[in-house]
C-alpha cells in the first residue's frame, strides 16, 4: 500500500485521519496498515445478531443525525476487554498504553526505547520497581493467538531482558492467559523476576476510575459525566506533603498509613484519604513507597481534629 494519501483515499471520503507520510516510505506504509480506523464517521462497532443490512441501517440512519456510529451505539459492559483484545491501533500505541498501566501500578523512572521503530536494544522500555531494574516488554497483536506463539515472543522479551541487566520483566499483553500458563512463563523466565499484564488484568487495571482519561486516550472509550472525580495516586517522598502544604489543612490531623491498614483506617476508625485537587476534576492521592510486609506503600490519610 503506497503512503501517498492521494492513493489512500478512502472511496466514500469518509476517512478521518491525518497521515503524516507524504511519500511512499516503508514507515508511512506500516503505520498506515496498522493504525485504527475507527475515528472513520463511517466506522461502527459490530452487534452481535445484527446482519450487515441492519449494520448498514444504522450507520446510514445516524449518519443523517449526524453522529459517528461508534459513539452513538451502546458500549457494551466489558467494551474494555473487547477493545484491547481486538486491537487495531498500532505497536506505537500499544507500547504507549503498557507504559501508563506500568505507572498506574508503581513502577516508576519508565524510559521508552523507540515506540515508533527503531533498534531498542531488546526492550520497550526501562523502569524501576521496588528498586530493582526491569525491563518492559509489549505484545498486542490483533486478536487470541495459540500459547506457542504467545511463549515465543515471552522468551524473546526474556533474551533481551537478560542482555539489558534486568532483575525482572513487566509482560504487558492483550492475550488471554490461563493460570497454568502464567505459571509456565513465569518458571520459563528462570532467576528473573515475573509480572504478567495479561489480557483480564489489563481489563481490571484499565476499568478503573483512575484511569478514565487513559481508556478515553488509547481505546477511544468516553467516560460519562455522571463518572465520579478521577483520583491519581501520587507517588512522593516523606517530606513533600509538607512542603507542599497538605498537611497544613486546618481542622485535620494527618496520618502515613499501613496499606495492609488502610481499610480498617477508612471504614471503621474515621479516616478518609487525603487528597489534592487540580483543575479538571482530577485528585491525587498520595502515597510512599515501603516494604512488602506491610503490602508496599504508605497511604496519607487525615481525620477532622475536634
Amino acid at each position: 500500500m503506497p503512503a501517498n494519501p492521494e492513493q489512500t483515499r478512502c472511496y466514500k471520503r469518509l476517512w478521518d485521519y491525518d497521515l503524516h507520510y507524504f511519500g511512499d516510505t516503508f514507515v508511512g506504509v506500516i503505520e498506515e496498515i496498522e493504525r485504527s480506523r475507527d475515528k472513520c464517521p463511517g466506522f461502527a462497532l459490530y452487534e452481535p445478531g445484527l446482519t450487515p443490512a441492519q449494520h448498514l441501517e444504522i450507520q446510514l440512519e445516524q449518519r443523517k443525525m449526524g453522529q459517528r456510529p461508534a459513539e452513538a451505539m451502546n458500549e457494551r459492559w466489558d467494551e474494555t476487554w473487547h477493545r484491547i483484545l481486538e486491537w487495531t491501533n498500532s505497536k506505537a500505541q500499544s507500547e504507549r498504553l503498557s507504559a501508563q498501566v506500568l505507572l498506574s501500578e508503581g513502577f516508576t523512572s519508565l524510559d521508552p526505547s523507540h515506540p515508533l521503530g527503531g533498534k531498542d536494544g531488546g526492550k520497550d522500555a526501562s523502569c524501576t520497581h521496588h528498586g530493582l531494574r526491569w525491563v518492559m516488554a509489549s505484545y498486542f497483536p490483533r486478536g487470541q493467538k495459540d500459547f506457542k506463539a504467545i511463549e515465543a515472543k515471552f522468551m524473546g522479551d526474556v533474551d533481551g531482558a537478560l542482555a539489558n541487566d534486568a532483575q525482572g520483566i513487566a509482560f504487558v499483553t492483550n492475550q488471554e492467559l490461563r493460570l497454568a500458563e502464567r505459571k509456565a512463563l513465569a518458571e520459563n523466565a528462570g532467576n528473573l523476576k515475573v509480572e504478567i499484564y495479561h489480557l483480564e488484568r489489563m481489563t481490571a487495571i484499565l476499568d478503573q476510575p483512575s484511569m478514565a482519561s487513559v481508556r478515553k486516550q488509547f481505546l477511544q472509550i468516553g467516560d460519562s459525566s455522571t463518572s465520579p472525580p478521577v483520583v491519581v495516586d501520587k507517588w512522593v517522598s516523606l517530606d513533600y506533603v509538607d512542603k507542599a502544604g497538605i498537611t497544613r489543612e486546618q481542622g485535620y490531623r494527618f496520618l502515613w498509613a499501613e496499606a495492609c491498614r488502610e481499610s480498617q483506617r477508612i471504614d471503621l476508625e474515621g479516616w478518609e484519604y487525603a487528597e489534592s485537587g487540580q483543575e479538571g476534576g482530577t485528585r491525587f492521592r498520595f502515597k510512599i513507597h515501603d516494604a512488602p510486609e506491610i503490602g508496599g506503600y504508605l497511604v496519607l490519610l487525615k481525620k477532622r481534629d475536634y
